[in-house]
């Protein structure tokens, strides 16, 4: 593992190569244990925010975004924040804020956004660093980003790196190494309908904090809560 993760160090330091250092990470919190992997952690969060602070682009930061994703929707909310705050103290909420709010719109591609939408709901519903007065905005963002995710078209981001990007033959976050084919698959399969667990996971956390949720929800955009009312409608949730 040690000499994998060495690899993964030089492609992600690359602008041409870094979609590559985020496939082997995909591919490693997919397939593998997190117990496996967990005493690198740190150094792999560093080298991310290493390079985003230092080098951010359009291409990496939806790749980024779609990998902690993934590692949320494998191992739980509760492993990433873990992990972050053990490099700096309110780093999973700076990159909440930072990164996914303010660049979900970049998450293109099916799987992808079904990965986002998953763990975005994750968060909200199961994490309860999301759930005081503090955080009450940050939950509405991340909600409103969930719902503008499902409902948009699959589109291509523009953008310089977008466009070298695809030209290289490759696709956001999943792309696959230079040797290595990859067949296209659902990575959470256990969610057929992104609709029905959005709505599903927000009446069970509504049901158990009554009156505490609404006032969030009723603070997103009216295009965005008229889809999420849809999405009840349809699946027979209430939320109070």
């Amino acid at each position: 593992l040690e000499g994998v993760l060495g690899v993964f160090q030089k492609l992600i330091a690359s602008r041409s190569h870094d979609h590559e250092g985020f496939f082997i990470l995909n591919t490693l919190v997919e397939f593998l244990p997190l117990n496996s992997f967990s005493k690198y952690l740190q150094t792999i969060w560093s080298l991310l925010c290493q390079r985003l602070m230092a080098s951010r682009t359009s291409k990496y930061t939806r790749s980024f975004v779609v990998f902690c994703c993934m590692f949320i929707c494998k191992h739980g909310v509760d492993a990433v924040a873990e992990s972050l705050e053990n490099v700096q103290a309110g780093l999973f909420l700076n990159i909440l804020q930072g990164v996914f709010v303010q660049d979900a719109e970049r998450i293109n591609g099916k799987e992808e956004e079904k990965v986002c939408v998953v763990a975005f709901t994750k968060m909200l519903c199961e994490w309860t660093g999301l759930h005081s007065t503090e955080t009450a905005s940050l939950w509405t963002s991340l909600l409103t980003a969930s719902v503008t995710l499902i409902e948009r078209p699959t589109v291509q981001a523009a953008g310089e790196e977008e466009m070298e990007f695809e030209e290289m033959g490759y696709t956001a976050a999943f792309a696959p190494l230079h040797n290595v084919g990859k067949r296209e698959r659902d990575p959470v399969p256990e969610v057929s309908d992104v609709r029905a667990y959005l709505a599903q996971s927000l009446g069970r956390l509504c049901n158990s904090r009554p009156g505490h949720f609404l006032p969030r929800i009723q603070q997103m955009p009216e295009q965005q809560q008229r889809a999420l009312l849809a999405y009840c409608t349809t699946h027979g949730v209430q939320v109070c």
